[in-house]
């Protein structure tokens, strides 16, 4: 379980406004909202990333955070991936790697040097560094948005798969409300506060705030 009440303001802007919400651990969040809802801003602060206004409670052990730009060091795939590691450790977890750089379709491309892959196959990359390992908590910022459509969907079979074998928090935004559909609940955001949150079928086919239906309307 995981409890936040977060404020964050910006100059005079309230960009995050969450007196009391509380995430159940092993179940799968969408957010979703306009750019500017507050959706990366919340992710942040769940990260302990910025400052802000409140506090996060829960008995969490470890919380893994991919950022919406996604970034790739000066090496190769595979060594990039082992980053997630302490560096003594790191030679015993080569089998991990290259497991998860199979189901992510990077097996060829684990040699090449990753400061030098396409968008998509960097975000693979970052996610890789994901997945690698057990974490209780994953929250990710769009984190197949430069990806095309196969990867996509290979990256969120392999993504819902981990979440349910480590039983970890999954807590992502998103502007696809196809990939929303694979959350358990969605929480709709709209000038830094939750408008309306639900079971993603219920959310997605018959929500009951009229901001919310324009908005799914707007982009289905």
């Amino acid at each position: 379980m995981i409890n936040i009440s977060a404020k964050k303001i910006y100059g005079e802007n309230v960009v995050l406004n969450i007196p009391d919400f509380t995430f159940t651990k092993g179940k799968k969040y969408a957010l979703i909202g306009a750019n500017g809802s507050g959706k990366s801003t919340l992710i942040k602060c769940l990260a302990g990333i910025i400052d802000f206004e409140g506090k996060v409670n829960g008995n969490i052990k470890d919380v893994v955070y991919m950022p919406q730009k996604s970034y790739a060091f000066d090496l190769s795939v595979k060594n990039n991936v082992l980053l997630s590691f302490p560096f003594k450790d790191r030679k015993k977890h080569i089998k991990s790697v290259d497991v998860v750089l199979e189901k992510l379709d990077l097996t060829s491309l684990k040699n090449k040097n990753a400061s030098r892959l396409s968008g998509g196959e960097t975000q693979k990359v970052s996610l890789a560094r994901v997945m690698v390992a057990t974490h209780d908590v994953l929250l990710l910022d769009e984190p197949t948005s430069a990806m095309d459509i196969k990867a996509a969907q290979n990256a969120e079979k392999e993504l819902i798969s981990y979440v349910k074998d480590n039983n970890s928090t999954l807590i992502f935004a998103t502007h696809s409300l196809r990939q929303a559909s694979l959350a358990d609940e969605i929480i709709f955001l709209k000038k830094g506060k939750i408008v309306e949150m639900g079971a993603s079928s219920i959310m997605l086919n018959n929500p009951n705030n009229n901001e919310t239906k324009e908005f799914i309307d707007f982009f289905r």
